[in-house]
């Protein structure tokens, strides 16, 4: 299990077709950036496999209350 490094792609990104025809993006290229043990860069260079859970929820949970009371009184 690891976290998710900081690292970014160097190089590219390569549009490809699936079987259907549709574009889906390839990222092509070097990975770069933060090689801190436990996370899923430095696995994969140790030769590892990398298990790691992500979230692409942005919500601002915190705010979603005071969000409501605010609606209230429009």
């Amino acid at each position: 299990m690891t976290r998710l490094s900081t690292h970014r792609f160097e190089d590219r990104v390569v549009e490809r077709l699936d079987p259907e025809g549709r574009p889906y993006y390839w990222i092509a290229g070097t990975p770069v950036g933060e090689e801190e043990e436990g996370t899923d860069l430095w696995a994969v260079r140790q030769g590892y496999i990398s298990l790691t859970p992500v979230s692409l929820d942005f919500t601002a949970s915190e705010f979603l209350a005071e969000l409501a009371r605010l609606a209230q009184d429009l």
